[in-house]
């Protein structure tokens, strides 16, 4: 929000929250999708327990590439806001 125009912070805020929950609702369907690869139709019970955890490592591997990849992404953006002297 410091890098845009206060006259544009309705914008901003909007955007922002549409865009933290579009992260949120593709990050449990991918989530979501992994567990069906792993576990198919059945139900999360002790038998089933190894390929849950499984998928859940999968996920969880997936994920902090993503978070390493954003990190990447925001120190190649450089410095957006002016430097005061």
């Amino acid at each position: 929000m410091s890098s845009i125009k206060p006259r544009h912070y309705g914008v901003g805020s909007a955007t922002l929250g549409t865009m933290r929950l579009i992260g949120q609702v593709s990050s449990m369907s991918f989530a979501m999708m992994i567990f069906s690869l792993y576990l198919g139709k059945v139900e999360i019970t002790q038998q089933h327990y190894p390929e849950f955890l499984a998928g859940v490592k999968v996920a969880f591997a997936v994920f902090s590439a993503l978070c390493v990849l954003g990190i990447f992404a925001s120190l190649a953006r450089g410095q957006l806001r002016e430097k005061k002297h």
